[in-house]
């Protein structure tokens, strides 16, 4: 299976470390962490999920948020901080979700749609 790779170049032509990809999806929707976690694991990165905001930040690369559930919404800036790349998940007319999710500091807000059409590109819009 191809796994799907993020590298840190330090020139055009240098790279300097390639991994895989480590995804970290926060949801309680079983629906849409079972779709998000195969269509993930189908490019080839390794998913951990969570139902419940951690106490601890598990290492990850993007953190995908159900910003539906207040308590991830909190967990942003400590997600954040841990150094990966957060991905506010809402639905296209739930407005104020997305506004809570940019006033906490994701790096993207992504509807429910955008995720389920091409869940690889949506996220390599972050790396």
């Amino acid at each position: 299976m191809h796994r799907w790779t993020w590298c840190r170049f330090l020139s055009n032509t240098d790279v300097v470390a390639c991994r895989q990809v480590k995804l970290l999806l926060l949801d309680r929707n079983l629906m849409w962490t079972v779709r998000l976690k195969g269509a993930a694991e189908a490019f080839g990165a390794t998913v951990a999920v969570l139902g419940e905001a951690p106490e601890s930040v598990p290492e990850f690369d993007i953190a995908i948020v159900d910003l539906g559930v207040p308590a991830f919404v909190e967990a942003i800036p400590q997600l954040k901080a841990s150094g990966g790349k957060v991905v506010g998940r809402s639905g296209h007319k739930e407005t104020e979700l997305r506004e809570a999710g940019k006033a906490a500091g994701c790096d993207l807000i992504a509807t429910n749609g955008a995720l389920a059409k091409n869940l690889q590109a949506t996220l390599s819009r972050v790396l």
